[in-house]
């Protein structure tokens, strides 16, 4: 545990951070680990050679349904917004549908929508210029035990503060990662990036978050 917690940098997060970003979230209906469809078929499934348009029209209904509440989930907390995070997956299935004749038998479908998702959500962010995040955090949320309403709801303005400032390189792989629970190979194929820097991108996000948090409070 020592190793990964000096890998992963976890120890530089206040445990109440950890607690929301691991707990379990119903943001639209479905919980994040809706994302494990279909098992190891579910993460690597190519379009299996679909040239004629009924065949595409299949594959693409099966990705359809495989990931679109995920995929909405996903871009919920990443833009705060229901009906922006539903335009966006519109927009994001579109262009996988068009882009579909073009993907390789043997891609990884589940890592080239995500790819996709995460473009089409940056470029609304740089456009609209917003900086707003999810609360990850909700009432039910934080541990009900420990202390009062009034000072669960100033930790929780202050998480929401911190995270708002990081950047958007470095909140992806932490929602990847802490919250839906992807492994460090899985978010490098849907970033396009090696482990490697997916490791370093976790760990300054929460070195980024520490410095930000403790200025708050």
């Amino acid at each position: 545990m020592s190793v990964i917690k000096a890998m992963f940098c976890l120890d530089l997060i206040p445990f109440q951070f950890i607690h929301a970003l691991l707990t379990p979230l119903v943001t639209i209906g479905v919980p994040p680990s809706s994302h494990s469809v279909g098992g190891s078929a579910g993460r690597k499934q190519g379009a299996m050679g679909a040239n004629k348009p009924g065949d595409l029209d299949a594959v693409f209904e099966r990705l359809f349904n495989a990931y679109q509440q995920p995929i909405l989930n996903y871009l919920y907390r990443l833009v705060g917004d229901v009906e922006r995070a539903e335009e966006l997956t519109q927009d994001v299935f579109l262009k996988a549908y068009r882009a579909l004749a073009s993907l390789p038998a043997d891609a990884n479908q589940r890592a080239w929508l995500y790819r996709i998702a995460t473009n089409t959500a940056y470029d609304q962010l740089r456009r609209s210029r917003l900086l707003q995040w999810l609360p990850l955090l909700e009432e039910r949320s934080l541990p009900t035990s420990e202390g009062s309403p009034e000072e669960r709801t100033g930790e929780q303005q202050a998480v929401q503060q911190a995270l708002a400032q990081l950047p958007f390189d470095y909140r992806v792989p932490l929602i990847l990662f802490s919250v839906q629970g992807y492994s460090i190979k899985e978010i490098g194929e849907m970033l396009g990036i090696s482990e490697g820097a997916v490791k370093t991108r976790l760990c300054r996000a929460r070195e980024k978050f520490r410095e930000v948090y403790r200025g708050k409070r």
